[in-house]
C-alpha cells in the first residue's frame, strides 16, 4: 500500500503543478511563473515530495532552500542571498539529522491474512487484506483499497478477470492448468500494483494499453506451455509478471 500511497501524492502533485501553470497565465495568482520557474519548481518540489516519502532530511531541506531562492521576489526575502539560504540549510540539515538522524526510519510490520476462502479482513481500521483459493474455469478478482493474495489451482484455466484500484495484488498461477492453448486475463487496473507468478513453461502476449504505467516480465519462458494473453487496461501502476 506504501506505492499505491506514494502513487496518490505524485499525482496529486503533478494535478497541482499544472493548476498553478494555469491559474499563473490566467492572472489568478499574483505571481508569474515563467519557463524557468516553472521547471525550477516542478523539480525542486518534485525532490521535496521525494525526500518527505522517503523521510530524507537533508533532500528535503535543500529542495526547500532551493524553493526560497526562486521564489525570494515574492516571498519578499530579497535580502538573503542565495549562499545565505544555502549555508543555513547546511546548518538546519546537520542539526535536524543530529536531532533525528536514528529516530525517523520507521519500522513497518505488514501481517497477512491467510485464511483460506476467507472474505476481507480489516487490520488496524487501515486497509483489508485476504488470501484465497481459487479452483474454477473463470477467475474474478475485484479489489479496491486492500491487499490480497489469489492462489489458483484451476485445472482447466480460462479466464481471469482482475479489476483493482488504489490496491496491491498477488496473482498465483504457478499451481494453475490452462484448459486449451490460451488463457485470457483481462486487466483493469488504475493505481495498483500486480504481481504475477507464472510457471516457466507458460508464454505471455502482452497486449495491455498502459497510460503512466510500468508492465514488466521477468524471467524467460521455456516457450512449452499455454499462452498468457494479457490485455485490457493499466492506468499509474505497476504490473509484473515472473516466471517461478
Amino acid at each position: 500500500m506504501r506505492k499505491t500511497f506514494s502513487r496518490i501524492l505524485w499525482a496529486i502533485f503533478f494535478l497541482a503543478c499544472a493548476a498553478l501553470l494555469v491559474a499563473s497565465k490566467m492572472g489568478v495568482v499574483s505571481v508569474k511563473i515563467g519557463f524557468w520557474l516553472f521547471a525550477g519548481t516542478v523539480i525542486f518540489a518534485s525532490s521535496l515530495l521525494y525526500s518527505l516519502l522517503k523521510l530524507n532530511i537533508t533532500g528535503a531541506i535543500f529542495s526547500i532552500a532551493f524553493l526560497l531562492i526562486l521564489y525570494a521576489d515574492p516571498l519578499g526575502i530579497t535580502r538573503l542571498s542565495p549562499w545565505t539560504i544555502l549555508i543555513a540549510a547546511t546548518l538546519i540539515s546537520v542539526g535536524l539529522n543530529l536531532l533525528f538522524g536514528k529516530k525517523i526510519h520507521p519500522n513497518i510490520s505488514i501481517t497477512r491474512v491467510a485464511d483460506l476462502g476467507s472474505k476481507d479482513k480489516v487490520l488496524d481500521g487501515n486497509f483489508s487484506t485476504s488470501s484465497q483459493n481459487d479452483a474454477g474455469s473463470h477467475v474474478r478478482i475485484d479489489q479496491t483499497m486492500s491487499d490480497t493474495s489469489r492462489y489458483v489451482h484451476s485445472k482447466d484455466l480460462e479466464t481471469i478477470e482482475l479489476n483493482s484500484k488504489l490496491s496491491d495484488v498477488y496473482l498465483y498461477l504457478d499451481d494453475a492448468e490452462a484448459a486449451g492453448e490460451q488463457v485470457f486475463l483481462d486487466l483493469n487496473v488504475t493505481m495498483s500494483d500486480v504481481v504475477i507468478y507464472l510457471p516457466r513453461s507458460w508464454r505471455v502476449s502482452n497486449t495491455l494499453s498502459p497510460l503512466l504505467s510500468e508492465v514488466d516480465v521477468k524471467g524467460v519462458s521455456e516457450g512449452s506451455g499455454p499462452t498468457l494473453i494479457v490485455r485490457g487496461q493499466v492506468s499509474l501502476s505497476e504490473v509484473a509478471i515472473k516466471y517461478v
